[in-house]
């Protein structure tokens, strides 16, 4: 759970709490989470403002330790704000969507390997998607984006991507949050 500048892990249902550090003692603009189905792999976003940092922090073991990553644009590249992150049921595909300083783009990255490697995604609209929220399918085939254009879905873990808000909605613009089933066929 991201709060307060500080993140924080249950096992127990919310019944107590451990506060967790990927950064050190450090406090940090945390702006996304999210986690495998079982929860031992976490991936959190951070926001680029932050301390002068901007970066995706990944563990492997319930929180315990972290590993910080810089997707796609190396360590040079610290203004980058992780909006929202997705993770599969295994926590082996990941897609992150990541705003630079002047938050006039999102960039979509999608990792298949528990986040040790990262690919730039050709994301609908390209740069001016403004990509809020990011949700995946249990094996992470299926993906949506949500954002200031519209709400888009993948069947192909990212390869492309249509145009999947409801009719009724086409005057609509932005899309904050979104959620999928475990199939993708619920949205």
């Amino acid at each position: 759970i991201v709060g307060c500048n500080r993140l924080y892990t249950s096992s127990n249902y919310g019944q107590t709490w451990q506060e967790t550090q990927p950064a050190g003692n450090v406090d940090k603009q945390w702006l996304s989470a999210a986690m495998s189905a079982d929860g031992s792999r976490i991936i959190v976003g951070e926001n680029g403002s932050s301390n002068g940092s901007g970066r995706l922090y990944l563990s492997s073991n319930y929180g315990q330790t972290w590993t910080s990553i810089f997707p796609g644009v190396g360590e040079g590249n610290l203004q980058d704000h992780w909006i929202s992150v997705a993770s599969n049921a295994d926590g082996s595909r990941l897609i992150a969507t990541s705003s630079g300083a002047s938050n006039d783009y999102t960039l979509v990255y999608v990792s298949s390997n528990y986040g040790q490697s990262w690919t730039q995604v050709a994301a609908p609209l390209a740069a001016n998607g403004n990509w809020i929220d990011v949700a995946s399918g249990a094996d992470g085939s299926h993906l949506v984006l949500a954002g200031y254009n519209g709400l888009f879905g993948s069947s192909n873990f990212g390869q492309s991507w249509q145009r999947i808000q409801p009719a009724a909605a086409s005057g609509v613009r932005i899309w904050t949050t979104v959620a999928s089933s475990a199939d993708g066929s619920h949205l």
